[in-house]
């Protein structure tokens, strides 16, 4: 697993940029998910952690897809998933839940970072996926570094339910409530 880990930062990727965000969403996953009484705080840390590998493995194995893909995405023409998916016909969820199986990881590891965007299509493990992506939506919402691959990424209504909100402002609430939190991490994270 490391292995498919050891790269080198360019100008087209900032590996801290990504490791923090990834180490921030699991952070985040983890206290959420504790917090709200479900028992998988350290699986949410860990598909937290690597929900977005999928993005280091474009990056170093089809490096001239991952610019082609940036150019896509620096027009605004397309999302970051709509331009992986054009160019790979997959996305880094395909490729992040590839690996998870590969190296024989919980499903419910590899369903979280599957549907990490779109909790509404997971059948399986939904709640923890649902933390996934409402902690890398709130991380990326708090605008603490330009996590661009997430630019575009919208908050799929299905996990107010799923995770027994009353209604869309709640959720909202609860997201704003963890904002300080993660402000005063990134200020103690040294890589």
């Amino acid at each position: 697993m490391m292995e498919a880990f050891k790269i080198k930062n360019d100008e087209n990727l900032n590996y801290h940029d990504l490791w923090l965000h990834s180490f921030l969403t699991g952070t985040l996953a983890r206290r959420i998910s504790l917090d709200m009484g479900f028992n998988f705080g350290g699986e949410g840390f860990v598909s937290g952690l690597l929900h977005d590998m999928g993005i280091s493995v474009i990056h170093k194995y089809f490096h001239s897809v991952f610019l082609k893909i940036l150019r896509t995405t620096g027009n605004g023409e397309k999302s970051f998933l709509e331009a992986e998916f054009d160019e790979l016909g997959l996305t880094h969820q395909e490729i992040a839940k590839f690996l998870a199986e590969k190296w024989n990881l919980p499903s419910s590891l590899s369903d979280a970072v599957l549907y990490h965007h779109t909790p509404s299509k997971a059948f399986v493990n939904n709640e923890l996926v649902a933390i996934i992506h409402l902690s890398d939506y709130a991380i990326n919402s708090y605008k603490l570094k330009n996590f661009y691959w997430d630019n575009d990424l919208y908050l799929d209504p299905a996990i107010v339910e799923i995770l027994r909100f009353k209604d869309t402002e709640q959720l909202e609430n609860f997201i704003l409530s963890y904002k300080e939190a993660a402000q005063e991490e990134i200020k103690l994270i040294k890589f």
